[in-house]
Order: C-alpha cells, then structure tokens, then sequence
C-alpha cells in the first residue's frame, strides 16, 4: 500500500501546468470541454478551475459565468439551457451551481446529451470560512469535475481509490482520492482526446504516438 501511495503522489507531483481559457478569450486549440459556472460563485474558482483542469483531462477547457442568482437548481431546465453551449466538436459541458437549499441534489449527468450538472453547495466544509476550508473546497470540486468531464468523454468509473474516477460514497474518500486519473485512465483519456484531435500536452512534451504506427 506504501508504494501504491509513494507512485500516485510521484506521478501528481510530476505532472505540468497548462492553462484554460476564460469567456472571451480565443486560441488555436479546440477546447474540449465547456465549464459553465452558475450564480454568486467566486472568481477565485473560475481561475483555478482554468488552470487546474486542463492537465487532468489532457485538453483545453472553455470557462464560461453567469452571475444570476439561482433559487433552486431546476435540473432539466439548467441541463437544456447549458448544452447549447456546446460547440460542435466539444465533448460536453458542465454547469457548476451553488444552491444551499438543495443539498440532497449533488449531480446529475446525461451522456447522451453530454451534459452534467454539480451542485457544489454540499462539497462545501464546515469551516469553509477558514483557509484551510477554502483550499479543501476547491480540490474537492476540482476531483468531482474532472471525474463528470471524463464520464462525458467516454471513460467509465475506476475502482482504484486513489483514481479521479473514482466514485466516492463520503467525504473520507472523496478527500483521499487523488486529484489526477491514475496511470491507466490518463492513458484511456490521452488516446481518447487525441484521436478526437483535442489532445494538449504539457509544454515542450512531444504528442505521443497513440496510433502504434498505424495511419
């Protein structure tokens, strides 16, 4: 168990940043993904979901906010409205609400349309106040996205407990688990942007061949 722990932690460290775009901005990479975030949710998160997003999923993520206050998270009209926002060869969108009142709905998704919805409220801890509280908020968001974008993309749930894909049950494990896939589902998801044409490697890495020298 010591080494599965010490390769995990060896393999999240080594990994290097790279960005996503913010509404507005423009790049010649295709974006993958669409995070919408919904309501009084603070910029803070919209930075760190930018930057912290895209080395988990292997591709580069549009981030869009609407500021509208939201009384109930109103699923089916939330889900409809957000996957319009989908371009064509994006992979699907996530609509990120805080809504206190509906703690009983933590998420919802819908491969077929390639929309996910995550309440974010009930991922809030109790001193979220503190700032220890607020890191602890933003790695727990951060591991629910990364896992509902890779359900979009086709990856299934991994039964390794330390995997992003994981699907914890508590906030025990959800907190224990890592905030990357394991080296098998970054494998799954590498070869599946990059026969999509949405692969981004980190800087200076070479793109892998994924085909095995088949054209």
């Amino acid at each position: 168990m010591k080494k599965v722990m010490l390769f995990f932690c060896i393999f999240s460290i080594v990994q290097q940043p790279f960005f996503g775009l913010s509404d507005g901005e423009t790049k010649d990479n295709k974006t993958a993904f669409v995070v919408t975030l919904h309501g009084n949710i603070p910029s803070s998160f919209t930075n760190f979901l930018s930057r912290s997003l895209p080395p988990n999923v292997f591709a580069m993520v549009r981030i869009t906010a609407d500021k509208n206050e939201m009384p109930s998270v109103a699923i089916a009209n939330l889900a409809s409205e957000a996957v319009k926002l989908k371009k064509t060869e994006e992979l699907g969108v996530i609509a990120i609400v805080f809504v206190p009142g509906e703690l009983v709905f933590r998420e919802y998704i819908d491969l077929s349309s390639h929309v996910a919805v995550l309440n974010i409220a009930p991922l809030a801890p109790s001193d979220i106040e503190s700032k220890e509280g607020k890191e602890l908020f933003k790695w727990r968001v951060l591991k629910q996205v990364t896992r509902l974008a890779a359900l979009l993309a086709g990856l299934e749930q991994c039964p390794f407990f330390l995997c992003a894909m994981f699907d914890c049950h508590n906030f025990e494990e959800l907190d224990n688990k890592g905030r990357n896939l394991c080296p098998p589902c970054q494998l799954k998801m590498e070869k599946l942007m990059a026969e999509k044409r949405l692969y981004l490697p980190p800087p200076d890495e070479i793109v892998p061949d994924f085909t095995g020298g088949k054209k």
